[in-house]
């Protein structure tokens, strides 16, 4: 049935998803370009590894849901995903172990320790982000700390 309607339209859509099927993609953010400047210019030029960090709880059963989506290329165009149950609404409770996953998938990808982590964090409200903050950095820095002496 698709075929009798192939116009440009579905012909562009079916293409990207093959791309994206055989580990291509269409477009990237040379970031080594996106962040010149005084403060970042030298931040590129090591292995970097952006990371968002999400958290939900179902409406069915109240289950919460930490997932961790992190980069493993230099144009952040690919990214693995770890997900997790936390006993809490608004901190992954296993964010040390969703960590160290993400860790060693980016060095499995790459062969290299990403020398950097930039770490995004939506859905907190402005009450509690300096604690939680406290408590996710010491995760990730723990997680770091517990793959190798001296890491972090």
């Amino acid at each position: 049935k698709n075929l009798e309607r192939a116009n440009p339209q579905l012909c562009k859509m079916l293409l990207a998803k093959i791309n994206a099927k055989l580990g291509g993609f269409s477009c990237y953010v040379d970031l080594k370009l996106a962040m010149q400047g005084p403060d970042t210019a030298a931040l590129f030029e090591v292995p970097v590894m952006i990371q968002a960090l999400d958290i939900n709880t179902t409406q069915t059963d109240g289950l919460t849901i930490a997932t961790l989506a992190s980069s493993f290329d230099e144009n952040a165009t690919s990214f693995n995903m770890v997900a997790r149950t936390s006993s809490e609404p608004n901190f992954a409770t296993k964010l040390e172990e969703m960590e160290q996953a993400a860790l060693v998938n980016f060095y499995k990808l790459t062969r290299t320790k990403p020398q950097a982590i930039i770490f995004f964090r939506p859905g907190m409200n402005e009450a509690d982000m300096a604690h939680i903050m406290t408590l996710e950095i010491k995760a990730i820095m723990k997680a770091c700390a517990e793959l190798e002496d001296g890491y972090w």
